[in-house]
């Protein structure tokens, strides 16, 4: 997909600040985060992860596949399984 010049500046400014909070929210709340985006500058994926201490890595295709399979354009996609509340995040 092409992508015009406003385009690709508005990925390099938003995914800066969007990898950061990310990466933050990650460490704050001691959880699994990813944050995975296409960069249309350099034509490839690009992002920040943050998986704690003695937590197994989440089947992340798993769940891209099923999202997309649902529809995958909701702003965002809720899995529960505690329902609990536990600390601050």
């Amino acid at each position: 997909t092409g992508h015009t010049k406003p385009q690709k500046e508005m990925a390099r400014k938003r995914t800066v600040s969007g990898m950061s909070k990310a990466k933050e929210t990650g460490v704050l709340c001691n959880t699994f985060i990813s944050y995975v985006f296409w960069n249309p500058t350099y034509k490839e994926l690009q992002g920040v992860a943050h998986l704690p201490a003695g937590m197994e890595m989440p089947d992340v295709n798993s769940f891209l596949q099923e999202f997309f399979r649902e529809g995958g354009t909701r702003a965002q996609r809720k899995r529960r399984r505690n329902t609990r509340r536990q600390g601050p995040c």
